[in-house]
């Protein structure tokens, strides 16, 4: 059985349960963590909670050799101070979501399963989502396309009277598998929008001008010099985080010095752009906005991911969860933006955040 050990800020480091089912099958099902029993077996759903699935998938008219099976998460959650809580950690979640990637990316897929509340957070990044309340046949977009929120098979075992929801969104799964061509590429994979200047790119400098919001010079002078170092030190970590907004401030400062200046480094040297924004938000409290401002000091070529420079370029309301694929389409508009009118993209950013402040109404 492997330990993972490669994972970054993984606060588990257990032994570590692999994917079970048909690694080439278009549909995958995302669970929560192992327990127990799959610890001591070594696969994914072995147990009262894995029969339920199984009687499910079989309602479904889904077999093991049509699915691929593997979990949000993929060590047996361990909570020192709750030891009954064993729902993975934030933390755990992306720390483990490069391993979650290559699962789903060994074969092109058609569609992925959530199983539960933090199936949807590992694949959308949404916290909290209501799968109990839901519309039917619900699907969200992900960085890898459509998923089909469903509950957990634990969660069905304590209200029977919900399978038949189970069941349902396995078939409608099934459906969306049955509607894709043989690549196994969904149709139906939302699309990221078209970002659309809401003022003529000759007056981007006469906006800059106008900016109102804080005095930059520490945070800038912060970057210059994580940039020419290679990353941040612990402090400017968190004047930085702070500058972009308190409310995790007290997550950002559990963050420790190694930590910080071991992951930035990673983010700031890495020529693989989806590896230099999602090591970023390995770091507690980061979430896509804040690595955005990391990036965009200390290597000055990267927009900062806000709600007022999104309604300046036509995003209105802002997503609800920034994948990849937003946020490098979101990058290119921005770089193809300054490059027209001639400016950095600190001059832009401060464009697109006072056009905002003056033209948009905030409810």
């Amino acid at each position: 059985m492997p330990t993972i050990d490669q994972c970054r800020g993984c606060p588990y480091r257990a032994p570590a349960i692999g994917p079970r089912g048909n690694p080439a099958s278009r549909i995958v099902l995302v669970g929560e963590a192992p327990g127990a029993t799959e610890v001591a077996d070594g696969r994914p759903f072995i147990g009262r909670a894995g029969e339920k699935l199984w009687e499910a998938l079989a309602e479904a008219r889904l077999s093991e050799t049509d699915v691929f099976i593997t979990n949000s998460v993929a060590c047996r959650p361990l909570n020192p101070i709750r030891p009954k809580v064993r729902t993975p950690s934030p933390e755990a979640i992306r720390a483990c979501h490069g391993r979650l990637a290559r699962d789903i990316e060994l074969h092109p897929r058609a569609v992925i399963v959530a199983l539960g509340v933090t199936a949807v957070q590992a694949l959308t990044g949404r916290r909290g989502f209501p799968v109990t309340k839901k519309a039917r046949r619900t699907e969200l977009p992900s960085d890898w396309g459509t998923v089909v929120p469903t509950l957990h098979p634990a969660f069905v075992l304590r209200r029977p009277e919900d399978y038949p929801i189970l069941v349902a969104d396995l078939k409608h799964a099934r459906r969306l598998a049955e509607e894709t061509g043989s690549a196994g590429v969904a149709k139906r994979v939302p699309s990221v929008p078209e970002f659309r200047l809401r003022f003529p790119i000759s007056k981007v400098r006469f906006w800059a001008k106008r900016y109102s919001y804080t005095d930059d010079s520490e945070v800038e002078a912060i970057g210059e010099s994580a940039g020419k170092r290679g990353w941040y030190t612990r402090d400017e970590f968190l004047s930085v985080s702070l500058w972009k907004t308190d409310r995790s401030k007290s997550r950002c400062a559990k963050n420790s010095a190694s930590t910080v200046e071991e992951v930035t480094e990673v983010a700031l040297r890495a020529s693989d752009e989806r590896l230099r924004i999602g090591a970023l938000t390995v770091l507690q409290g980061v979430e896509m906005p804040t690595a955005s401002v990391l990036l965009h000091l200390a290597l000055q070529t990267y927009p900062i991911i806000d709600y007022r420079a999104l309604w300046s370029l036509g995003i209105d309301p802002p997503p609800a969860y920034y994948s990849f694929e937003f946020w490098w389409k979101y990058t290119r508009a921005c770089r193809a933006l300054a490059d027209e009118a001639g400016v950095s993209m600190r001059t832009l950013d401060r464009a697109l955040w006072q056009y905002s402040k003056e033209h948009q109404s905030i409810a």
